[in-house]
């Protein structure tokens, strides 16, 4: 009985080591994906509203306007990349059983 008990305690450790490294990593790429909106994309976004205006205001050539657009499409394709593993993160949080808690 005591190494059942044991062997149940050890599992119920165990569960809950990795029940928190879950919650912390959903933490930690959601605090990424908000720097990463405010660090990059909005400037990014900021970018081409500024190379637009130049453009339609014949201070700009159209190379550099489709320069920044593309570029704030590889940044919005990482902020996918970024939220895809943070909704990744939390449907694994979502399923996993709360160690010790009422299932």
């Amino acid at each position: 009985m005591e190494k059942a008990e044991a062997a149940l305690e050890e599992a119920t450790r165990m569960a809950a080591g990795e029940y928190r490294a879950l919650a912390s990593d959903a933490q930690r790429l959601g605090q990424r994906v908000e720097r990463y909106r405010a660090g990059v994309v909005t400037p990014a976004q900021q970018r081409v509203q500024a190379a637009l205006a130049g453009y339609r205001s014949n201070q700009v050539q159209l190379m550099t306007l489709f320069e920044a657009r593309h570029a704030e499409v590889e940044v919005q394709r990482k902020l996918l990349t970024l939220q895809r593993d943070l909704a990744k993160a939390q449907a694994q949080l979502a399923f996993k059983p709360i160690p010790g808690g009422a299932q």
